[in-house]
């Protein structure tokens, strides 16, 4: 396990032609962050520089004391399945599985046995237990978002990386959302960074970081 995440100095460029500049910063385990910025103004860029999914072009970035630049790609996956849990704007279940063989997927994907008392357990502590034989397509919006993240818990990651978790939601539903946050990040010291523009998540989270203008 690591007890931090810092980046620095990063930038990326696009086609040799747009860059994208970032602030520094660090992240300890059991804080949420939030990553403010406009549509366009590189918080994807940054996410997949952060997870390791985009390699580093100019800066640093370090898991602990471990550092991403010049890592190859299967090295920088290896570090992610060890140490990051994603959550992507789109849910990406398989319709043709029940929920709960789509939530032992990623442990599938890494040749680990999933951990199916894990998956109950904390299916009841998010409200979804009574999904689990259900197929991803019975479920509405606010439950696949409380189900993307049981999926992620499921890796046992030490930090989060959340893309846009609230902004197809509702009101009511996105404040409940940003209460699971709040809740894995004390209750389990997880580390989360919430990546939006979403103005409620700002209002909200009194730890942020502006990317872009």
């Amino acid at each position: 396990m690591i007890d931090q995440l810092s980046w620095n100095s990063l930038s990326y460029t696009y086609d040799g032609r747009t860059t994208l500049s970032f602030p520094d910063g660090v992240v300890h385990r059991g804080e949420m962050i939030a990553v403010i910025g406009n549509s366009g103004s590189g918080k994807s860029t940054w996410m997949q520089l952060l997870s390791g999914i985009l390699a580093i072009q100019e800066g640093n970035i370090l898991y602990g004391t471990t550092s991403l630049l010049r890592k190859s790609e299967t090295q920088r996956d290896k570090l992610r399945s060890r140490h990051i849990g994603l959550i992507f704007q789109k849910n990406h279940f398989l319709n043709d599985l029940s929920v709960q063989d789509n939530l032992m997927l990623p442990s599938y994907a890494v040749r680990q046995k999933p951990d199916v008392s894990f998956i109950t357990e904390h299916a009841e502590k998010l409200s979804v237990s009574h999904l689990l034989q259900s197929k991803p397509s019975e479920c509405s919006v606010g439950e696949l978002q409380r189900l993307s993240i049981l999926r992620t818990l499921s890796t046992k990651p030490s930090f989060i990386l959340a893309d846009e978790p609230t902004s197809a939601l509702d009101d009511v539903n996105a404040s409940a959302i940003l209460d699971i946050f709040e809740t894995i990040s004390k209750e389990q010291n997880i580390g989360i960074l919430i990546v939006t523009h979403d103005q409620r998540v700002k209002s909200r989270v009194s730890n942020t970081i502006q990317i872009g203008k």
